[in-house]
Formats: C-alpha cells, structure tokens, sequence
C-alpha cells in the first residue's frame, strides 16, 4: 500500500473572484455589454451579472439582464453580460457589474503508474449552460423557464427578450418596448434549480422571444479528482418576499450571511395571474458599492397586488483547515501496481 499526494479539482473560491464594473450614458433606449476577460484573454469565468442606472427612473424598463456568448471569431466565443434599457422619462446613466472568476486550473499530475491519481478538473470544463426560448406574441405575456439537472448547482440566471433567435446578439438588441416581470428562481416547489424569466410583449404587431440563459455547475465524474469541498455544500441562497402595492413602485433588498460572497440574484413574482406581467422591473442588480446585497425593483401599474421575492445566491466559504494553499492536495491510498515483465 501507498500513501499518494495528489491534487483536488478546481472549485470556485473567493480569494479569486472579482467584480469588474461599467458606467455607460443612455442615449434614447440604452444598451452596454461586457466581457469578464482582458484583452481577449481568457484568465476570468464569468459566473454572473447585474443590471441597475443612477438616477433611479421607475419608467425605466428592463429589457435584458443576459449572459451570452457572442462569436469573436469562427472558433472564438467570449461569454459577455448585456444590459439593456426602454426608453424612460430621463436620461439615467448604465451600471453593470459583472461577479468573475480568476481561472486558476489544477497541475496535472506527473504520471505515476503506483499512485494512479484521479484527473483533476478544470472549473470551466464543469459548467453547462441550458438555454431555451419561447414566442412572445403581441399584447401577450408567458414565463420561459430553464433548469440544470439535480446533481449541479445553479449559480447563475439571466433572462432576454429578443427580436429573431437567427441574428447574433450583437446586431440583435431587445425591443425597446419589451418588459421583464420575473428574473430568478420559480415558484416551483418540487424543482429548487428551475430559472424563470417572465415577460410581456405591450406591440401590436411585432413578435419577440423570450430567452433563458443559465450556468449550471455539475460536480467531478467518479473517475475525476474530487472538490476540496462539494460545491453544492457551499452554494446556498438567502431571500426575503414582499407585497409589491397597487399602482406604485416596490423594490426588495436582500444580502447573504456575513462572510459569505454576493455572486448573483433574482427577482420573481409569485403570481400567475395574467396582470402581474405587467408590473415590469427596472432594477436587477447589486444594491452599491460594496456587492453586499442584491435588489429587486418593480413598477405595477395595475390595481392588483403582487407577492414577490428577492434570492441572493451566495457563496461560503471554505472551511480553515481548507483554507491554505498546502491543502490544495489530498492524500490517496493506492494499492501497488507491479508492471508487467518486457
């Protein structure tokens, strides 16, 4: 019998992650993208986004908080965050922030007949990313809903509307006049890793799609070195629910346990009456500076009132023991392996 020194899979940590921001103008109805990555290079995952614009404009409807992957070139895609605006009654200025992971792969271990370590894997490789898309016909509304499987960890949700699902995003921005009601968890009981977006479409002639994008987190397959500590352990959610009155404006705030890191959040309606996709957010986003707490904020313009819920989705850290870089190895009992004679 030996005794093995071999490395763990990666897992997202928050010594390596990094909010980078932007503040862009609204000219007209307002739209800015931006990829976690500098100068092309791929050092950083993104693994989530907000959306929010100073002065607060209540008329000012959310169109997209999105993660897409947009072609740099035939075998280059660069996954960047959109947000996107209506037309409101001022002229706010855009702040997108945007949650990002250092890329930090696991060495390889050097080959070793004896030893025979699990293949550690890099986080990247263990991220899946469902999208759906449903039609948003005129004067209509509808949830689109995208799920990861029960064994990954959902630790990121974003939602669209867009005009053709044949047209790169980039030469494909979402209607002007598109609004977003829902953008987090469902109601689902009997599913805890379901996404919705819900969204009404006020036109009278134009047809969108509704467009669901998520990052799922799968763990390590039995053949693969394991985590340090299992993701699905350390991802937790925080939320708080509210009443949204009649015919005003309502935002929810809600932060994550001390010592846990703010990655993303959502904003739904617990509602499934055909009003309530008319109360439209316009805030989807870290509440300040200090990426401490996510707020949701919504206009109803009906004379109905609407349960709602704000979910952060937080990150804990890893235990002390685990803390170290020396523990980045684990120890592996392996039988010995007698090779066979030439």
């Amino acid at each position: 019998m030996k005794e093995c020194l071999c490395p763990y899979s990666e897992t997202i940590d928050a010594e390596r992650i990094e909010y980078r921001g932007i503040i862009g103008p609204v000219i007209g109805a307002g739209e800015i993208e931006m990829p976690c990555e500098d100068n092309n290079n791929d050092d950083y995952i993104l693994i989530g986004g907000s959306c929010m614009h100073e002065p607060v404009d209540t008329g000012f409807n959310l169109r997209a908080s999105f993660y897409e992957k947009i072609r740099l070139s035939f075998e280059q895609l660069q996954d960047t965050w959109i947000c996107a605006y209506g037309r409101g009654s001022m002229a706010p200025t855009l702040k997108m922030t945007l949650t990002c992971l250092e890329s930090n792969p696991p060495e390889q271990p050097m080959f070793d007949p004896v030893c025979n370590c699990p293949t550690p894997v890099d986080i990247r490789k263990r991220f899946y990313s469902p999208r759906t898309g449903r039609f948003l016909y005129p004067l209509a509304s509808r949830d689109d809903v995208a799920y990861c499987p029960e064994d990954a960890v959902m630790i990121m949700g974003s939602c669209t509307a867009i005009a053709n699902d044949y047209i790169p995003p980039r030469d494909n921005p979402p209607p002007e006049n598109a609004l977003l009601s829902r953008a987090g968890f469902s109601f689902n009981p009997d599913n805890p890793h379901e996404w919705v977006c819900g969204g009404y479409n006020p036109s009278v002639s134009e047809t969108f799609i509704l467009r669901t994008s998520i990052i799922c987190v799968s763990p390590p397959e039995e053949d693969e070195a394991p985590e340090i500590e299992p993701l699905a352990d350390r991802v937790v959610r925080s939320e708080v629910s509210g009443e949204i009155p009649p015919d005003d404006n309502f935002s929810l705030t809600v932060g994550c346990e001390a010592g846990d890191t703010l990655l993303h959040g959502g904003c739904t309606i617990l509602s499934d009456e055909p009003e309530s996709f008319f109360a439209f957010l316009y805030e989807h986003g870290f509440s300040s500076d200090n990426r401490t707490a996510w707020r949701c904020s919504w206009n109803n313009p009906t004379d109905l009132i609407f349960d709602a819920r704000a979910t952060a989705i937080c990150l804990k850290p890893l235990s002390e023991e685990n803390q170290s870089q020396s523990a980045q190895l684990y120890y592996l009992q392996s039988e010995s392996v007698v090779s066979p004679a030439p």
